[in-house]
């Protein structure tokens, strides 16, 4: 009103000096808060605002005072303001019109405001110099307008309220947030400078605005979008990012960033970079997400996120398929962590969280005996993978539940599992040829386990669980003395992948089977340690005993087995039986160690020192029969001439009709010992028994304690 006066009084008076010839100076540029009228007329019109003075570059345009309706109005014409005021007003005022709004330092102020305010396309926004948009609680500044702007004109977000900025805006001077909330519903919103934030909520109006603006991070920066929305530029600073809890929608960090100030996360964030949630620690409250998106964020055990995590709530970590992502830092707090879907997570640092680990999909791989923390892991599904080896102390001390089938993988490095295993689920042992996996726990699990492929070794006879055992390929050992009692009852099915091969069992502990096992393959006694068979065993494959003791009990059989081999130095152990060890028609028993216990052998079954192929000597600690119908199978070394010998320290028995069959050599001394025992029974009988690939007049003889075949000549050939 003020300037309204002087104006008109300077007109007056310039118009009087012109009459008179008098030249009058200039009148300077005066500030003014200049208010608008009650109605909806263009803002270029006299009529539009009170006292009739329309406001200029230096002037404040006031939207104040009692509005009766909301009202939508014309710019009018292009205008230079310095700055605009809603204040005590209960309606909302929204500017449009196809013309060019400057706003000098004054900015758009809201801080009193009771209503909503609004700058419209097709109006166009410049920001004439730095400037602050306040904004009070509760209310809104709603820009469709597209702002420019030159390099120095930074525009300033203050207020508890919301600036909305709608549109692609090219101002370059970059923008600051204070306080209150910025809410973008462009990708270019920000236009073309850095958003810097010292405090305040920034969020997406829609879901798939992709804000590319660097941000510095200067305090607490809250990125609480309710639909996806991602940040694609570079986040620096000494300041914190957070997002609220059960928020809808992704926040996706795509940058390498660097800011130090920690992450804390209540809903779902989506990590495209390793460094995505730069450098300090990161809070995971209850409910969260991480998502990791394509790619590989660390190698191995090492980089990835190499933050502390610090768990204040269940946590998950879900990603799409080929993600590898690794866990580098140390994981603590009280919460647990859930890893679902596709992709790897590793777990690599010395963790203590106590929350428990659920594991539904994917990969798990562990790269640390304490990568899992102090409470449980409970499996649904999925492959664990070890990533290192895992056996040093107790290893991986945590109990697992079992609640579906799961994959242990432990490639070529060995994984010691000593907390209790229970469940419903099995144990699938899938890698290659190499690598330990040591069950130690008094387990309970009811699915079994199967072994393909690599070592198994227990640690407790109940380490097994309840179920059985299929061993496809690989060997099992006993990692502590499991002979006393029933030992491990599990039964146990023994096959190859090939369909040929046998089952290495043994080791430098004593182990005791008890269970049946069963299969088409067979068992190779290996270490130095005792193997007892306790089951009644109908497996088909070979029984070799290589090194140490075979023991078959009292009640065990390996009846069904095609041959047994006992190897020079390893003992096969029948003694538990008081009426011996019957080996069965269509087995055959080689090799040239020892033979504890009474032992026949039935009509149809085969016997020989050595091998088939190769000549040795079989000791019998105790005694032999051979029943009606035995055959022997007697190999020469056509290079040594030495031939197989059975080697008797108790009774030989033998029978009326027996068969020797002939192999190795194209000639045969005429005498060579075939038995030596300390007692014979049975000797006249040998001369009735038939001598296959010999000369016919070749027999087999008594004599002393020796049973021998002999022929009168010098030399045979054996036809």
């Amino acid at each position: 009103m003020f300037k309204t006066l002087i104006r008109r009084t300077y007109d007056s008076a310039l118009f009087m000096a012109g009459l008179f010839g008098i030249l009058l100076p200039t009148l300077p540029a005066l500030s003014a808060d200049i208010v608008k009228a009650n109605n909806a007329n263009a803002l270029n019109l006299t009529t539009s605002w009170l006292g009739a003075a329309i406001p200029g570059a230096t002037d404040r345009a006031l939207f104040t005072g009692a509005v009766t309706a909301n009202r939508t109005t014309s710019l009018g014409a292009d205008a230079s303001w310095s700055g605009i005021v809603l204040s005590g007003n209960a309606n909302t005022w929204t500017i449009n019109g196809a013309f060019t709004l400057t706003l000098g330092t004054g900015g758009v102020d809201l801080s009193l405001a009771s209503a909503n305010f609004a700058l419209a396309a097709p109006l166009q926004v410049v920001l004439g110099s730095p400037q602050t948009w306040s904004v009070t609680n509760g209310r809104q500044n709603t820009v469709s307008a597209p702002i420019a702007g030159a390099a120095t004109s930074v525009l300033v977000k203050d207020g508890e309220g919301t600036l909305a900025l709608n549109t692609n805006n090219t101002f370059t001077g970059g923008t600051v947030l204070n306080n209150g909330t910025l809410s973008v519903g462009n990708n270019e919103a920000l236009g073309k400078g850095g958003l810097t934030v010292s405090n305040g909520v920034l969020r997406a109006q829609a879901a798939g605005y992709t804000v590319s603006n660097a941000i510095a991070l200067a305090g607490s920066a809250a990125i609480n979008s309710t639909a996806a929305f991602t940040l694609a530029g570079n986040i620096s600073g000494a300041g914190s990012l957070s997002r609220a809890s059960a928020l809808a929608g992704t926040l996706i960090l795509s940058g390498n960033n660097t800011y130090t100030g920690g992450t804390t996360n209540g809903s779902v964030i989506q990590l495209n970079f390793a460094s995505a949630l730069g450098t300090g620690p990161i809070v995971l409250l209850d409910g969260s997400t991480l998502k990791p998106g394509p790619g590989v964020f660390g190698t191995g055990n090492t980089g990835g996120i190499t933050n502390t995590v610090i768990l204040l709530g269940n946590a998950t970590v879900t990603s799409v398929a080929n993600t590898n992502i690794v866990f580098s830092g140390p994981i603590t707090g009280g919460g647990g962590l859930a890893k679902t879907v596709n992709g790897d997570m590793v777990l690599s640092g010395n963790n203590t969280y106590s929350g428990g680990t659920l594991f539904s999909g994917g990969r798990l791989r562990l790269g640390h005996v304490n990568g899992l923390g102090t409470g449980d892991l409970t499996v649904n599904g999925g492959i664990f993978v070890a990533n290192a080896n895992l056996n040093t102390g107790k290893g991986v001390t945590n109990n697992i539940v079992l609640s579906a089938d799961a994959t242990f993988n432990t490639q070529t490095f060995s994984l010691t599992l000593s907390g209790a295993i229970s469940g419903i689920g099995k144990i699938i042992r899938n890698n290659g040829p190499t690598g330990v996996l040591t069950l130690t726990g008094s387990n309970t699990f009811s699915g079994g386990l199967t072994n393909i492929f690599g070592a198994l070794v227990l640690g407790h006879v109940n380490a097994l669980g309840t179920g059985a055992l299929d061993i496809y390929e690989g060997s099992l050992s006993a990692a502590v003395d499991l002979s006393e009692g029933k030992g491990v009852t599990n039964r146990i099915a023994i096959n190859t992948t090939n369909g040929f091969g046998t089952v290495q069992i043994g080791g430098t502990n004593n182990l005791r089977l008890s269970g049946i096992i069963s299969g088409t393959s067979g068992i190779t006694k290996t270490g130095a340690s005792t193997l007892t068979l306790a089951g009644e065993n109908t497996y088909s494959g070979d029984t070799a005993v290589s090194n140490g003791v075979l023991a078959i009990d009292a009640g065990g059989s390996v009846s069904n087995s095609s041959s047994i081999y006992v190897a020079a130095g390893a003992t096969l152990d029948v003694s538990a039986s008081a009426s011996g060890y019957a080996v069965q028609s269509g087995q055959t028993l080689t090799g040239s160690g020892a033979v504890t216990g009474s032992v026949t052998i039935a009509s149809g079954a085969r016997i020989s020192g050595g091998t088939t192929k190769t000549v040795g000597t079989l000791t019998f600690q105790n005694d032999l029969t051979l029943n009606e119908g035995a055959l022997i199978d007697w190999n020469v070394d056509s290079a040594t001439g030495a031939t197989d010998i059975l080697r008797v320290y108790g009774t030989l028995t033998l029978p009326e009709h027996a068969t020797i069959r002939i192999s190795g050599a194209s000639t045969l001394p005429k005498l060579r010992i075939l038995f030596k025992a300390s007692k014979i029974e049975g000797a006249a009988h040998v001369r009735n028994w038939t001598v296959l690939n010999g000369p016919q007049s070749m027999r087999a003889v008594q004599q002393d304690n020796q049973i021998v075949l002999l022929y009168t000549g010098l030399v045979v050939s054996l036809r």
